[in-house]
This record gives structure tokens, sequence and C-alpha cells, in this order.
């Protein structure tokens, strides 16, 4: 089953390098049309978000020997270039403890790396396609707006003077 991304930019930034293969080859196939590309390491992360300017990360939040995912979240979301960007925060673990500190630094979402990649699919649909209707909406109320703006109004009637 394949979910719509229309052109989607998603990087996955985990310090296993199988996983993380698994991880870009699997959402390539469930996630059509989506470019998918892979991160190895936190400091990886950093310069791969500067060049590709994802739509969405999906990123594991226990990576050591460099920034962790929790510095990684906290920067992309502190830096007005790519604070917008969704975050899909990951782990091995179902650690309550890292989900609510990744959701402090920013993360829209939690999902552990057991659940399988339909599921996490459907998660980065989700929060792309959230992102889209609200995009939508305000297109068409700048539209709605300017086109008020530029309609001709009513003929506006002179004001007579009057004698006092």
């Amino acid at each position: 089953m394949a979910f719509s991304t229309r052109d989607a930019r998603i990087l996955v930034a985990d310090d296993q390098q199988d996983f993380l293969d698994f991880t870009v080859d699997g959402l390539k196939e469930l996630l059509r049309g989506a470019r998918v590309e892979g991160a190895c390491g936190g400091f990886e992360a950093l310069v791969r978000i500067g060049t590709l300017q994802p739509d969405l990360l999906v990123l594991d939040l226990r990576m050591p020997g460099g920034p962790d995912g929790f510095e990684v979240c906290r920067r992309v979301k502190e830096a007005p270039a790519t604070k917008a960007t969704k975050i899909v925060a990951t782990t091995g673990f179902d650690d309550r403890e890292a989900e609510q500190l990744a959701m402090t630094c920013g993360a829209d979402a939690f999902v552990i790396k057991q659940a399988n990649l339909a599921a996490l699919a459907r998660q980065i649909t989700s929060l792309l396609d959230a992102d889209r209707v609200v995009e939508d909406a305000t297109r068409r109320a700048r539209a709605r707006a300017k086109a008020e703006r530029t309609a001709p109004g009513p003929p506006t009637a002179k004001k007579r003077k009057t004698r006092r």
C-alpha cells in the first residue's frame, strides 16, 4: 500500500546504518513520489538538513558520538529557516520520558522503532497532509482577500453640500 506525499522531501537520521538503510528503502516504497534520503548520525543530519531542506525529519533520539536527536530537534526548531520542518522522533525503546522530552524539544510525533514501516508512513503522511491543509486554506484566504481588494465596488455617491 502506497501513501500520498506529493513530492515531499524526507530525511531519516539514525546512527545505525542497517536500520537507516532499511527505513529509507522502505519509505521510498511506501511513500511513492517522496524524496527520501538518509543521514548517519547527528552531525550528518544537521548538514543534510541544511542542503536538503526536508519537509519532514525522521529522527532517532539516541545517537551517540555527536549531537543526539534531542539536540538536533532543538536546533531545527530554533532556526528560522527550519522551524516549520515536521519531526517524527524515534527510539528503540518504548520510553515515555524520551517521548516527553522529544515533544518538549519540538518533535511533532513519536514512533518507536519496533512499529512497522506502514505505521511510520501513516504518521508521516498525516503530518504532511495536515501541513498541506493549512497551506491550502491560507492560500485560498489570501486569494479571496486579494480578489476583494481588487474587485470593483458599488459606485460611491457624491456627498451633497447642504446650506445652513
